[in-house]
């Protein structure tokens, strides 16, 4: 009798093997196509929000530190 867990992990390799060759088959057209509409090259979110640099790290780096900090405090 074969055992569940090798029979899980076997259809878990087929799964990778049918995923990566799907990948291969498919990635020239998305490449071509759909991930062209997101290129924009070395846009960053200060250009998105009409910021300067130093301003948008002044603001933002703070906001980022207290909400990981918030999110420490209300962790169990």
């Amino acid at each position: 009798m074969a055992n569940p867990a090798t029979s899980a992990h076997a259809r878990r390799a087929d799964r990778v093997i049918a995923g990566s060759y799907f990948y291969a088959e498919t990635s020239a057209y998305v490449g071509s196509t759909i991930q062209r509409i997101g290129n924009r090259g070395g846009i960053m979110l200060p250009d998105l929000l009409g910021m300067r640099l130093a301003v948008f790290l002044a603001v933002f780096v703070p906001l980022l530190v207290l909400g990981l900090f918030v999110m420490a405090q209300l962790a169990p």
